[in-house]
Protein backbone atom coordinates (compact mmCIF):
# COMPACT_ATOMS: atom_id res chain seq x y z
CA UNK A 1 0.00 0.00 0.00
CA UNK A 2 1.34 3.41 -0.95
CA UNK A 3 2.27 5.94 1.75
CA UNK A 4 -0.61 8.25 0.86
CA UNK A 5 -3.10 5.40 1.09
CA UNK A 6 -1.68 4.31 4.46
CA UNK A 7 -1.88 7.88 5.76
CA UNK A 8 -5.50 8.17 4.62
CA UNK A 9 -6.36 4.85 6.25
CA UNK A 10 -4.78 5.95 9.54
CA UNK A 11 -6.81 9.14 9.53
CA UNK A 12 -9.98 7.11 9.07
CA UNK A 13 -11.75 5.63 12.09
CA UNK A 14 -14.32 2.99 12.92
CA UNK A 15 -17.92 4.19 12.36
CA UNK A 16 -18.71 3.38 15.97
CA UNK A 17 -15.88 5.58 17.20
CA UNK A 18 -16.90 8.43 14.89
CA UNK A 19 -20.49 8.32 16.12
CA UNK A 20 -19.37 8.48 19.78
CA UNK A 21 -16.73 11.22 19.59
CA UNK A 22 -19.16 13.97 20.54
CA UNK A 23 -20.54 11.86 23.39
CA UNK A 24 -17.04 11.21 24.76
CA UNK A 25 -16.16 14.91 24.74
CA UNK A 26 -19.42 15.87 26.42
CA UNK A 27 -18.94 13.26 29.16
CA UNK A 28 -15.36 14.38 29.77
CA UNK A 29 -16.41 18.01 30.18
CA UNK A 30 -19.37 17.08 32.38
CA UNK A 31 -16.98 15.20 34.68
CA UNK A 32 -14.20 17.79 34.79
CA UNK A 33 -16.32 20.96 34.56
CA UNK A 34 -14.31 24.14 34.06
CA UNK A 35 -14.75 27.33 32.09
CA UNK A 36 -14.69 25.70 28.65
CA UNK A 37 -17.71 23.58 29.56
CA UNK A 38 -19.57 26.56 31.03
CA UNK A 39 -18.82 28.76 28.02
CA UNK A 40 -19.38 26.28 25.20
CA UNK A 41 -21.68 23.48 26.33
CA UNK A 42 -24.14 24.52 29.02
CA UNK A 43 -25.77 27.92 28.65
CA UNK A 44 -27.86 29.34 25.83
CA UNK A 45 -29.75 32.61 25.40
CA UNK A 46 -32.89 32.68 27.51
CA UNK A 47 -36.29 33.79 26.14
CA UNK A 48 -36.25 37.55 25.45
CA UNK A 49 -32.74 37.80 26.92
CA UNK A 50 -30.46 40.41 25.37
CA UNK A 51 -26.95 39.48 24.39
CA UNK A 52 -25.53 41.83 27.04
CA UNK A 53 -27.64 40.18 29.76
CA UNK A 54 -26.52 36.76 28.51
CA UNK A 55 -22.84 37.73 28.71
CA UNK A 56 -23.27 39.09 32.24
CA UNK A 57 -25.07 35.91 33.28
CA UNK A 58 -22.34 33.80 31.74
CA UNK A 59 -19.67 35.68 33.69
CA UNK A 60 -21.46 34.88 36.95
CA UNK A 61 -22.27 31.28 36.06
CA UNK A 62 -21.13 28.25 38.02
CA UNK A 63 -21.44 24.54 37.26
CA UNK A 64 -22.77 22.53 40.25
CA UNK A 65 -20.92 19.32 39.44
CA UNK A 66 -22.83 16.24 40.60
CA UNK A 67 -21.10 13.85 38.16
CA UNK A 68 -17.66 13.74 39.75
CA UNK A 69 -18.82 13.09 43.35
CA UNK A 70 -21.11 10.23 42.24
CA UNK A 71 -18.35 8.53 40.24
CA UNK A 72 -15.96 9.02 43.14
CA UNK A 73 -18.47 7.47 45.55
CA UNK A 74 -19.06 4.35 43.44
CA UNK A 75 -15.35 3.92 42.83
CA UNK A 76 -14.44 4.39 46.49
CA UNK A 77 -17.04 1.87 47.64
CA UNK A 78 -15.06 -0.76 45.75
CA UNK A 79 -11.50 0.42 46.40
CA UNK A 80 -11.52 2.30 49.72
CA UNK A 81 -10.62 -0.90 51.59
CA UNK A 82 -7.95 -2.24 49.28
CA UNK A 83 -7.20 -5.23 51.48
CA UNK A 84 -10.69 -6.57 50.76
CA UNK A 85 -9.70 -7.24 47.14
CA UNK A 86 -8.10 -10.65 47.12
CA UNK A 87 -5.33 -11.49 44.68
CA UNK A 88 -4.68 -15.09 45.66
CA UNK A 89 -2.00 -15.88 43.10
CA UNK A 90 0.93 -18.05 44.07
CA UNK A 91 3.68 -16.21 42.24
CA UNK A 92 6.10 -14.06 44.24
CA UNK A 93 7.11 -11.94 41.25
CA UNK A 94 3.46 -11.13 40.57
CA UNK A 95 2.79 -10.21 44.21
CA UNK A 96 5.75 -7.80 44.26
CA UNK A 97 4.69 -6.31 40.94
CA UNK A 98 1.02 -5.88 41.98
CA UNK A 99 1.99 -4.09 45.20
CA UNK A 100 4.50 -1.74 43.58
CA UNK A 101 4.15 -0.74 39.92
CA UNK A 102 1.75 -2.31 37.42
CA UNK A 103 1.82 0.43 34.76
CA UNK A 104 5.42 1.72 34.87
CA UNK A 105 4.04 4.91 36.43
CA UNK A 106 4.29 3.83 40.05
CA UNK A 107 0.67 2.67 40.44
CA UNK A 108 -0.14 -0.39 42.50
CA UNK A 109 -2.93 -2.70 41.31
CA UNK A 110 -5.67 -1.07 43.37
CA UNK A 111 -4.88 2.44 42.17
CA UNK A 112 -4.62 1.36 38.54
CA UNK A 113 -7.95 -0.47 38.53
CA UNK A 114 -9.65 2.40 40.36
CA UNK A 115 -8.61 4.61 37.42
CA UNK A 116 -10.10 2.01 35.07
CA UNK A 117 -13.33 2.16 37.10
CA UNK A 118 -13.51 5.94 36.69
CA UNK A 119 -13.39 5.74 32.89
CA UNK A 120 -15.77 2.78 32.85
CA UNK A 121 -18.41 4.68 34.83
CA UNK A 122 -17.91 7.87 32.83
CA UNK A 123 -17.68 6.63 29.24
CA UNK A 124 -19.36 3.26 29.64
CA UNK A 125 -16.17 1.38 28.91
CA UNK A 126 -12.38 1.52 28.81
CA UNK A 127 -9.54 -0.70 27.67
CA UNK A 128 -6.45 -2.22 29.25
CA UNK A 129 -3.53 -3.10 27.02
CA UNK A 130 -1.04 -5.62 28.41
CA UNK A 131 2.37 -4.82 26.95
CA UNK A 132 5.88 -6.19 27.36
CA UNK A 133 9.06 -4.07 27.34
CA UNK A 134 11.90 -4.96 25.05
CA UNK A 135 14.59 -6.96 26.88
CA UNK A 136 17.52 -4.79 27.92
CA UNK A 137 20.96 -5.70 26.69
CA UNK A 138 22.20 -6.49 30.20
CA UNK A 139 19.37 -8.92 30.98
CA UNK A 140 20.75 -12.44 31.12
CA UNK A 141 19.82 -14.26 34.32
CA UNK A 142 16.38 -15.27 35.63
CA UNK A 143 16.77 -12.66 38.38
CA UNK A 144 17.34 -9.97 35.74
CA UNK A 145 14.15 -11.03 33.96
CA UNK A 146 12.14 -10.58 37.17
CA UNK A 147 13.29 -7.02 37.78
CA UNK A 148 10.42 -4.48 37.65
CA UNK A 149 11.59 -2.84 34.43
CA UNK A 150 11.50 -6.20 32.62
CA UNK A 151 8.01 -7.23 33.68
CA UNK A 152 4.89 -6.95 31.51
CA UNK A 153 2.76 -3.96 32.40
CA UNK A 154 -0.76 -2.57 32.05
CA UNK A 155 -1.68 0.46 29.93
CA UNK A 156 -5.01 2.20 30.56
CA UNK A 157 -6.50 3.20 27.21
CA UNK A 158 -9.46 5.65 27.19
CA UNK A 159 -12.20 5.10 24.58
CA UNK A 160 -11.21 8.39 22.93
CA UNK A 161 -7.92 6.79 21.86
CA UNK A 162 -9.37 3.50 20.52
CA UNK A 163 -10.04 4.62 16.97
CA UNK A 164 -10.36 1.43 14.91
CA UNK A 165 -10.54 -2.34 15.24
CA UNK A 166 -11.62 -5.54 13.56
CA UNK A 167 -13.42 -8.58 14.98
CA UNK A 168 -13.97 -12.15 13.89
CA UNK A 169 -17.36 -13.82 13.56
CA UNK A 170 -17.39 -14.61 17.29
CA UNK A 171 -16.72 -11.04 18.43
CA UNK A 172 -13.06 -11.57 19.36
CA UNK A 173 -10.57 -8.89 18.38
CA UNK A 174 -8.42 -9.58 15.33
CA UNK A 175 -6.63 -6.24 15.51
CA UNK A 176 -6.91 -2.84 17.16
CA UNK A 177 -5.50 0.63 16.44
CA UNK A 178 -4.79 3.07 19.27
CA UNK A 179 -4.06 6.76 18.76
CA UNK A 180 -1.27 8.24 20.87
CA UNK A 181 -0.27 11.87 21.36
CA UNK A 182 3.47 12.46 21.16
CA UNK A 183 5.24 15.82 21.46
CA UNK A 184 8.68 14.60 20.49
CA UNK A 185 10.44 16.91 22.97
CA UNK A 186 13.26 14.76 24.33
CA UNK A 187 14.82 17.58 26.36
CA UNK A 188 13.39 20.71 28.06
CA UNK A 189 14.90 23.09 25.49
CA UNK A 190 13.72 21.32 22.35
CA UNK A 191 10.85 22.75 20.34
CA UNK A 192 7.53 21.20 21.19
CA UNK A 193 5.82 19.68 18.17
CA UNK A 194 2.64 17.74 18.87
CA UNK A 195 2.27 14.72 16.64
CA UNK A 196 -0.07 11.78 16.42
CA UNK A 197 1.18 8.23 16.49
CA UNK A 198 -0.72 5.02 15.98
CA UNK A 199 -0.05 1.71 17.71
CA UNK A 200 -1.51 -1.33 15.98
CA UNK A 201 -1.82 -4.74 17.62
CA UNK A 202 -2.80 -7.96 15.88
CA UNK A 203 -2.85 -11.54 17.13
CA UNK A 204 0.77 -12.07 16.09
CA UNK A 205 2.52 -8.69 15.81
CA UNK A 206 2.51 -5.02 16.71
CA UNK A 207 3.74 -1.86 15.03
CA UNK A 208 4.09 1.84 15.80
CA UNK A 209 3.48 4.31 12.97
CA UNK A 210 3.67 8.06 12.70
CA UNK A 211 0.88 10.18 11.25
CA UNK A 212 2.33 9.86 7.78
CA UNK A 213 2.23 6.07 7.83
CA UNK A 214 5.96 5.45 8.34
CA UNK A 215 6.75 2.51 10.63
CA UNK A 216 8.70 3.68 13.69
CA UNK A 217 8.90 0.37 15.55
CA UNK A 218 7.36 -3.06 15.61
CA UNK A 219 7.78 -6.73 16.25
CA UNK A 220 6.13 -10.11 16.62
CA UNK A 221 4.60 -11.83 19.62
CA UNK A 222 3.44 -15.37 20.32
CA UNK A 223 0.33 -14.71 22.43
CA UNK A 224 -2.10 -15.73 19.69
CA UNK A 225 -4.56 -13.01 20.78
CA UNK A 226 -4.68 -9.24 20.80
CA UNK A 227 -3.42 -8.37 24.33
CA UNK A 228 -6.26 -5.94 24.96
CA UNK A 229 -9.09 -6.27 27.50
CA UNK A 230 -12.26 -4.13 27.12
CA UNK A 231 -14.11 -3.34 30.36
CA UNK A 232 -17.77 -2.35 29.99
CA UNK A 233 -20.08 -0.96 32.65
CA UNK A 234 -23.02 -2.45 30.78
CA UNK A 235 -23.27 -4.21 27.44
CA UNK A 236 -24.70 -2.16 24.60
CA UNK A 237 -27.30 -3.57 22.23
CA UNK A 238 -26.12 -1.15 19.53
CA UNK A 239 -22.33 -1.07 19.71
CA UNK A 240 -19.96 -4.00 19.30
CA UNK A 241 -17.15 -2.65 21.50
CA UNK A 242 -18.42 0.37 23.44
CA UNK A 243 -20.54 -0.03 26.56
CA UNK A 244 -23.38 1.98 28.11
CA UNK A 245 -22.33 4.82 30.39
CA UNK A 246 -23.72 4.98 33.92
CA UNK A 247 -23.51 8.79 33.75
CA UNK A 248 -24.99 9.55 30.32
CA UNK A 249 -28.47 10.66 31.45
CA UNK A 250 -27.04 11.88 34.75
CA UNK A 251 -24.74 14.37 33.00
CA UNK A 252 -27.56 15.81 30.91
CA UNK A 253 -29.79 16.31 33.94
CA UNK A 254 -26.83 17.97 35.67
CA UNK A 255 -26.58 20.37 32.72
CA UNK A 256 -30.30 21.19 33.01
CA UNK A 257 -29.83 22.03 36.70
CA UNK A 258 -26.93 24.36 35.86
CA UNK A 259 -29.16 26.15 33.34
CA UNK A 260 -31.99 26.50 35.84
CA UNK A 261 -29.68 27.90 38.51
CA UNK A 262 -28.20 30.39 36.05
CA UNK A 263 -31.60 31.63 34.86
CA UNK A 264 -32.70 32.22 38.45
CA UNK A 265 -29.47 34.10 39.10
CA UNK A 266 -30.13 36.31 36.08
CA UNK A 267 -33.65 37.04 37.29
CA UNK A 268 -32.43 38.06 40.75
CA UNK A 269 -29.67 40.23 39.33
CA UNK A 270 -32.15 42.23 37.24
CA UNK A 271 -34.93 42.53 39.81
CA UNK A 272 -33.21 43.21 43.12
CA UNK A 273 -33.75 47.01 42.69
CA UNK A 274 -37.50 47.58 43.05
CA UNK A 275 -39.52 50.66 42.01
CA UNK A 276 -41.27 52.86 44.62
CA UNK A 277 -44.66 54.23 43.53
CA UNK A 278 -46.63 57.10 45.16
CA UNK A 279 -50.19 58.25 44.68
CA UNK A 280 -49.74 61.98 45.38
CA UNK A 281 -48.12 64.45 43.00
CA UNK A 282 -46.00 66.68 45.23
CA UNK A 283 -44.99 69.05 42.49
CA UNK A 284 -48.64 69.71 41.62
CA UNK A 285 -49.50 70.44 45.25
CA UNK A 286 -46.49 72.74 45.66
CA UNK A 287 -47.53 74.85 42.69
CA UNK A 288 -45.81 75.63 39.44
CA UNK A 289 -44.50 79.05 40.55
CA UNK A 290 -42.31 77.73 43.34
CA UNK A 291 -38.85 76.25 43.36
CA UNK A 292 -39.74 73.54 45.86
CA UNK A 293 -38.40 70.14 44.87
CA UNK A 294 -38.72 66.71 46.38
CA UNK A 295 -35.85 64.27 46.34
CA UNK A 296 -35.22 60.81 47.75
CA UNK A 297 -31.80 59.95 49.05
CA UNK A 298 -30.43 57.32 51.38
CA UNK A 299 -31.55 58.18 54.91
CA UNK A 300 -33.92 60.98 53.84
CA UNK A 301 -37.59 61.20 54.89
CA UNK A 302 -40.52 61.74 52.56
CA UNK A 303 -43.87 62.90 53.92
CA UNK A 304 -47.16 62.22 52.23
CA UNK A 305 -50.73 63.34 53.10
CA UNK A 306 -52.45 61.13 55.68
CA UNK A 307 -55.46 60.63 53.44
CA UNK A 308 -53.31 59.41 50.55
CA UNK A 309 -52.41 55.82 49.81
CA UNK A 310 -49.08 54.78 51.31
CA UNK A 311 -46.17 54.40 48.89
CA UNK A 312 -45.51 50.86 47.73
CA UNK A 313 -42.94 48.94 45.73
CA UNK A 314 -43.65 47.38 42.38
CA UNK A 315 -42.46 43.80 42.90
CA UNK A 316 -41.61 41.56 39.96
CA UNK A 317 -43.73 38.53 39.21
CA UNK A 318 -41.86 35.61 40.79
CA UNK A 319 -44.13 32.85 39.52
CA UNK A 320 -41.68 31.93 36.77
CA UNK A 321 -38.66 31.74 39.04
CA UNK A 322 -40.63 29.73 41.61
CA UNK A 323 -41.53 27.27 38.89
CA UNK A 324 -37.86 27.10 37.85
CA UNK A 325 -36.89 26.40 41.46
CA UNK A 326 -39.43 23.58 41.73
CA UNK A 327 -38.22 22.19 38.40
CA UNK A 328 -34.61 22.18 39.60
CA UNK A 329 -35.63 20.32 42.75
CA UNK A 330 -37.39 17.68 40.66
CA UNK A 331 -34.24 17.29 38.59
CA UNK A 332 -32.17 16.84 41.75
CA UNK A 333 -34.52 14.10 42.93
CA UNK A 334 -34.00 12.39 39.60
CA UNK A 335 -30.23 12.59 40.03
CA UNK A 336 -30.52 11.03 43.48
CA UNK A 337 -32.72 8.26 42.10
CA UNK A 338 -30.18 7.38 39.41
CA UNK A 339 -27.24 7.55 41.82
CA UNK A 340 -28.80 5.57 44.68
CA UNK A 341 -31.04 3.17 42.73
CA UNK A 342 -34.06 4.31 44.74
CA UNK A 343 -36.46 7.25 45.13
CA UNK A 344 -35.18 9.16 48.16
CA UNK A 345 -38.49 11.02 48.35
CA UNK A 346 -39.83 7.88 50.03
CA UNK A 347 -37.23 8.23 52.78
CA UNK A 348 -39.89 9.42 55.19
CA UNK A 349 -41.88 6.28 54.51
CA UNK A 350 -38.74 4.19 54.99
CA UNK A 351 -38.29 5.44 58.52
CA UNK A 352 -41.54 3.76 59.46
CA UNK A 353 -40.86 0.63 57.45
CA UNK A 354 -39.81 -2.68 58.90
CA UNK A 355 -36.20 -3.70 59.19
CA UNK A 356 -36.71 -6.31 56.47
CA UNK A 357 -38.02 -3.78 53.92
CA UNK A 358 -35.10 -1.45 54.70
CA UNK A 359 -32.69 -4.33 54.24
CA UNK A 360 -34.19 -5.20 50.84
CA UNK A 361 -33.89 -1.56 49.73
CA UNK A 362 -30.23 -1.43 50.70
CA UNK A 363 -29.65 -4.77 48.99
CA UNK A 364 -30.70 -3.21 45.67
CA UNK A 365 -27.91 -0.65 45.98
CA UNK A 366 -25.46 -3.32 47.09
CA UNK A 367 -26.42 -5.46 44.08
CA UNK A 368 -25.61 -2.58 41.70
CA UNK A 369 -22.19 -2.14 43.32
CA UNK A 370 -21.56 -5.89 43.30
CA UNK A 371 -22.34 -6.09 39.58
CA UNK A 372 -19.92 -3.22 38.94
CA UNK A 373 -17.22 -4.96 41.01
CA UNK A 374 -17.81 -8.29 39.23
CA UNK A 375 -17.04 -6.65 35.89
CA UNK A 376 -13.76 -5.27 37.24
CA UNK A 377 -12.94 -8.68 38.70
CA UNK A 378 -13.40 -10.42 35.33
CA UNK A 379 -11.38 -7.77 33.51
CA UNK A 380 -8.47 -7.90 35.96
CA UNK A 381 -8.46 -11.70 35.75
CA UNK A 382 -8.25 -11.59 31.94
CA UNK A 383 -5.50 -8.96 32.02
CA UNK A 384 -3.51 -10.91 34.61
CA UNK A 385 -3.73 -14.08 32.50
CA UNK A 386 -2.21 -12.10 29.62
CA UNK A 387 0.49 -10.86 32.02
CA UNK A 388 1.48 -14.47 32.74
CA UNK A 389 1.24 -15.38 29.05
CA UNK A 390 3.79 -12.66 28.23
CA UNK A 391 6.15 -14.29 30.74
CA UNK A 392 5.58 -17.72 29.21
CA UNK A 393 4.08 -19.08 32.43
CA UNK A 394 0.89 -21.16 32.77
CA UNK A 395 -2.16 -19.90 34.63
CA UNK A 396 -3.23 -22.02 37.58
CA UNK A 397 -7.02 -22.39 37.68
CA UNK A 398 -6.84 -22.42 41.48
CA UNK A 399 -5.61 -18.81 41.45
CA UNK A 400 -8.29 -16.25 42.16
CA UNK A 401 -8.80 -12.50 41.91
CA UNK A 402 -11.75 -11.75 44.16
CA UNK A 403 -13.53 -8.40 44.53
CA UNK A 404 -15.93 -7.89 47.47
CA UNK A 405 -19.65 -8.61 47.14
CA UNK A 406 -20.86 -6.82 50.27
CA UNK A 407 -20.13 -3.09 50.47
CA UNK A 408 -21.65 -2.25 53.85
CA UNK A 409 -23.64 0.71 52.57
CA UNK A 410 -26.20 0.63 55.37
CA UNK A 411 -25.71 3.14 58.15
CA UNK A 412 -24.37 1.84 61.46
CA UNK A 413 -27.63 2.87 63.15
CA UNK A 414 -29.62 0.77 60.69
CA UNK A 415 -27.23 -2.16 61.12
CA UNK A 416 -27.46 -2.03 64.91
CA UNK A 417 -31.25 -1.90 64.78
CA UNK A 418 -31.31 -4.77 62.32
CA UNK A 419 -28.95 -6.78 64.53
CA UNK A 420 -31.59 -6.87 67.27
CA UNK A 421 -34.16 -8.21 64.82
CA UNK A 422 -31.69 -10.77 63.46
CA UNK A 423 -30.93 -11.87 67.01
CA UNK A 424 -34.62 -12.31 67.77
CA UNK A 425 -35.55 -14.01 64.49
CA UNK A 426 -32.57 -16.34 64.01
CA UNK A 427 -31.15 -16.80 67.51
CA UNK A 428 -32.88 -20.13 68.17
CA UNK A 429 -32.91 -21.35 64.59
CA UNK A 430 -29.30 -20.60 63.60
CA UNK A 431 -26.81 -19.34 66.19
CA UNK A 432 -24.05 -19.62 63.58
CA UNK A 433 -25.86 -17.15 61.31
CA UNK A 434 -26.27 -14.68 64.17
CA UNK A 435 -22.61 -15.04 65.12
CA UNK A 436 -21.46 -14.38 61.57
CA UNK A 437 -23.69 -11.32 61.24
CA UNK A 438 -22.43 -9.88 64.52
CA UNK A 439 -18.82 -10.49 63.49
CA UNK A 440 -19.39 -8.52 60.29
CA UNK A 441 -21.04 -5.74 62.26
CA UNK A 442 -18.10 -5.68 64.69
CA UNK A 443 -15.75 -5.25 61.75
CA UNK A 444 -17.64 -2.09 60.77
CA UNK A 445 -17.55 -0.69 64.29
CA UNK A 446 -13.81 -1.28 64.62
CA UNK A 447 -12.34 -1.48 61.11
CA UNK A 448 -8.66 -1.66 62.09
CA UNK A 449 -8.78 -5.00 63.89
CA UNK A 450 -5.85 -7.33 63.51
CA UNK A 451 -6.28 -10.98 62.61
CA UNK A 452 -5.68 -12.12 66.19
CA UNK A 453 -8.28 -9.70 67.59
CA UNK A 454 -10.83 -10.80 65.01
CA UNK A 455 -10.28 -14.43 65.98
CA UNK A 456 -10.69 -13.67 69.70
CA UNK A 457 -13.90 -11.72 69.12
CA UNK A 458 -15.31 -14.52 66.96
CA UNK A 459 -14.55 -17.12 69.63
CA UNK A 460 -16.19 -14.99 72.31
CA UNK A 461 -19.31 -14.51 70.20
CA UNK A 462 -19.59 -18.23 69.50
CA UNK A 463 -19.00 -19.12 73.15
CA UNK A 464 -21.49 -16.64 74.60
CA UNK A 465 -24.30 -16.78 72.08
CA UNK A 466 -25.75 -20.20 72.98
CA UNK A 467 -25.61 -19.88 76.79
CA UNK A 468 -27.13 -16.41 76.57
CA UNK A 469 -29.92 -17.70 74.35
CA UNK A 470 -30.58 -20.69 76.60
CA UNK A 471 -30.71 -18.41 79.62
CA UNK A 472 -33.59 -16.44 78.16
CA UNK A 473 -37.02 -17.66 79.34
CA UNK A 474 -39.45 -18.89 76.75
CA UNK A 475 -42.45 -16.76 76.00
CA UNK A 476 -45.31 -17.64 78.38
CA UNK A 477 -43.05 -19.48 80.84
CA UNK A 478 -43.03 -18.55 84.49
CA UNK A 479 -39.95 -16.87 85.88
Amino acid sequence: MEATAIKARLEDAHPEHLSLRGHYEFMRQAYEGGWDYIRDQIFRHGPRETHADYIRRLERAVYPNYCRPVIRTYRNHVFRFGDRIGRNIGDDAYQRWARSDVDRRGSDANHFWSCVATLELLYGWAGVLVDMPRPSEGVRSAADQQSPDQMPYFVLVPPTAIVDWGMDEFGALEWIRIEEAHNGATDPFASRVDRKRYRIWTRSEWMLLDGGGDVLDGGEHSLGVVPFVPIRFEESVQHELAGVSFMSDFARINRMIANSVSLRDGFLAKNMLQILTMQVNFMAEAGNDTDVSQSLQDGSMLEYPPDAKAPSFIAPDVAGVEWALAHAEELRWELYRIATQKDIRSEGQMRGASGLSKMLDFEEQNAALALFADGLERAETQATKLWFAWRGLPWDDAWLIDYPDNFQIRSLEADLALALQVREAYGDASPSFVSRYLRQLGGRLVDDLGERERRVFAEELDANLTPQRDAEPEKGARV
